[in-house]
């Protein structure tokens, strides 16, 4: 997560008499997400094809007919989201491969059995 900057209370720099205009520190933070996408983007299309163990967290928040997804994270902290069958997986480890990289997870199917 990233945010413009605001001043906190009874912190020094709050009494500074230069304050950067709300425009400069939108653009900049701007500037600042867009270089952190690129990044991120990279880093996740690295993973495609790599195996992982993903430690469930519970469903996922997108569900597709009548197939359930689940999400987790990596040993990295990515999230991971595949499908499986309706068994309860949550707390469990789970091997998989990854199949696909979205702007900010991971997209994977099961390679072996959750344990």
């Amino acid at each position: 997560f990233s945010f413009k900057y605001s001043d906190r209370p009874g912190v020094r720099a709050e009494r500074l008499p230069f304050k950067v205009p709300e425009e400069e520190k939108a653009e900049r933070l701007r500037i600042f997400q867009e270089a952190q996408n690129i990044i991120t983007a990279a880093e996740l299309s690295a993973l495609l094809g790599s195996e992982a163990e993903v430690l469930v967290e519970g469903q996922s928040k997108k569900q597709e007919h009548d197939t359930i997804f689940w999400t987790g994270r990596d040993g990295g902290g990515r999230v991971v989201n595949f499908s499986a069958s309706t068994e309860n997986l949550i707390g469990r480890m789970v091997p998989v491969r990854i199949i696909a990289a979205k702007k900010h997870s991971l997209v994977a199917e099961i390679r072996g059995t959750p344990w």
